[in-house]
Order: structure tokens, then C-alpha cells, then sequence
């Protein structure tokens, strides 16, 4: 109305007054609408950023922790021999590879494996299979046996593609007892020869 008035040139001062001060105003305000849209928008993309950042460093901090329980521990003999062990993983940080050790009264046991796949997926069923192995035969499950859970446990899992090489072993008096499933046999290698009970 005061748009047309202007035009027209039937304006009073009044009428100029709320034109130059009302248009500014309503312009302002439509600004600071967008501008608070603007700000909500850039704040849910911080929080959004923020919460991936969180996110990934909690993924590295558990693929550190799994990495270091796929691998085993040095372990000693009841003769008194150290036996070192070296894992490294074919990719990344964590995979299906693992290497489990442990000791039981005179018997050292070992467990080598590979599960397929990469990444957290195959480590987390890599770090499952090696504890329920070893477990078993420290209960006293035979090798065969503990191979067997192993097995149920990979038919167990909900995709169906679950699958791996394992290797499991007791180490006693000098003498290599091991299973495998898929895996290279084992050799027990003193003073040049090789010996090994399957």
C-alpha cells in the first residue's frame, strides 16, 4: 500500500518514515531467520562430525585391542625354554590371522589360524575361534576335538561364509602332538631333524 502511494506520489512523511524504516526491519528479520537456519544447520553438521570422529576412535582403539589379543605371548617350557612367537597380520591392523599360546602343567599348547575375510568382521571370529580352541584343550578336550568346536562354532555364524585354516598343538618332553584343518602340518625342528606326531 505504501509502495503504491510512493508511486503515485500521494505519500505523507509518515508514510516515507515506516517505508524506509519498516522495509529495513522486515529485511533484517528475514536475514536473522536464515541466519539462525544457517546456524542450526552448521551446528548438526559439527555434531555430526563430532560424533564420526568419536566414532573412529573408538573403531582404532578396539582394532588395537583385538590386534594385540590375536597375537600370542612368548611362553616357556617346563624344561625352561623360551619359545618366542611372531605374528604379522597379511593386511592392516587386524585380520583373520591369529597365533594363541599357553601353558598347562608340562604341556605348552599353540593354535595358528586364518580366518577369511578382513578387517574387525574377521578379527572379532579369528579372536573367538582362538579362545574356544585353546580353551578346550586346556580343559582337556583332545586336539581333534577342539579343531570340532572350532568348526561348530564357524557354522554357527549367521552368514554362512564363516570359514578358516587352524592348526592346534601340544609341545611336551621334546615331542610335537598336533591337528590341522586346512592348515600346513606341523614340524618340530631339533638339531637338523624334523619330527612330529599327526
Amino acid at each position: 500500500m505504501l509502495v503504491a502511494k510512493a508511486i503515485q506520489g500521494r505519500t505523507s512523511p509518515a508514510d516515507w518514515f515506516l517505508l524506509l524504516a519498516v522495509v529495513p526491519l522486515l529485511a533484517s528479520l528475514a536475514w536473522i531467520r536464515r541466519f539462525h537456519r544457517l546456524a542450526g544447520l552448521i551446528e548438526t553438521e559439527a555434531d555430526y562430525a563430532q560424533q564420526q570422529r568419536e566414532r573412529a576412535n573408538q573403531e582404532a582403539e578396539l582394532a588395537s585391542t583385538i590386534a594385540a589379543r590375536l597375537r600370542a605371548d612368548n611362553v616357556e617350557t617346563a624344561g625352561g625354554v623360551l619359545l618366542r612367537t611372531l605374528l604379522h597380520p597379511a593386511e592392516g591392523v587386524v585380520g583373520g590371522d591369529f597365533l594363541g599360546t599357553a601353558r598347562a602343567g608340562e604341556a605348552v599348547w599353540f593354535v595358528i589360524g586364518d580366518v577369511t575375510g578382513h578387517g574387525l568382521e574377521a578379527a572379532v571370529t579369528a579372536l573367538r575361534l582362538k579362545d574356544l580352541v585353546l580353551s578346550a584343550v586346556l580343559a582337556g578336550s583332545s586336539l581333534a576335538d577342539a579343531l570340532a568346536m572350532g568348526n561348530a562354532l564357524l557354522l554357527a555364524d549367521p552368514s554362512g561364509e564363516a570359514l578358516a585354516t587352524m592348526f592346534v598343538a601340544s609341545y611336551r618332553d621334546g615331542v610335537l602332538r598336533y591337528a590341522n584343518a586346512g592348515h600346513l602340518p606341523g614340524h618340530l625342528v631339533n638339531g637338523g631333524t624334523g619330527t612330529a606326531e599327526r
